[in-house]
């Protein structure tokens, strides 16, 4: 990409380039970080743009997210 200053404006999370032309990822979460307790504007800020589970989700949404929670996304 040309611009890449323009590029990394558009996320409200970082950008790292990778050894592709033109392609990014984000950086490795937090040790730290808990999914299930972080708020929405944490997840947003590491690069996590889930919808987390409603009252009312179907119950393999909610396990889904319990087996993503438990595991972690490393």
């Amino acid at each position: 990409m040309k611009d890449d200053d323009w590029l990394k404006t558009q996320f409200p999370f970082p950008l790292v380039r990778t050894n592709m032309a033109d392609v990014y990822t984000k950086p490795p979460l937090p040790d730290d970080l808990d999914l299930k307790t972080a708020s929405d504007a944490t997840l947003w800020q590491h690069g996590l743009l889930l919808r987390r589970p409603r009252p009312g989700d179907h119950p393999a949404t909610v396990a889904a997210w319990d087996r993503v929670c438990e595991r972690g996304l490393r």
